[in-house]
């Protein structure tokens, strides 16, 4: 998925940035309730806690 190739580039460039002080934040918006990203670096990548619900995510049961 070349979603979570942008994430893992996005994570090396925050690593990256930090050795020299520096902070990347990176949002990610997507409007399929049933995307899913495997781990990124070391960390799960999670929705926001308004829409971690799959219920909330999906616009039919909303």
């Amino acid at each position: 998925m070349r979603a979570q190739i942008i994430l893992d580039i996005i994570a090396c460039c925050a690593r990256s940035a930090a050795l020299i002080g520096d902070r990347i934040m990176s949002l990610i918006h997507s409007n399929d309730p049933d995307i899913d990203f495997e781990p990124v670096g070391a960390l799960p990548v999670m929705w926001n806690a308004a829409e971690w619900h799959h219920a909330r995510r999906d616009p039919d049961t909303a």
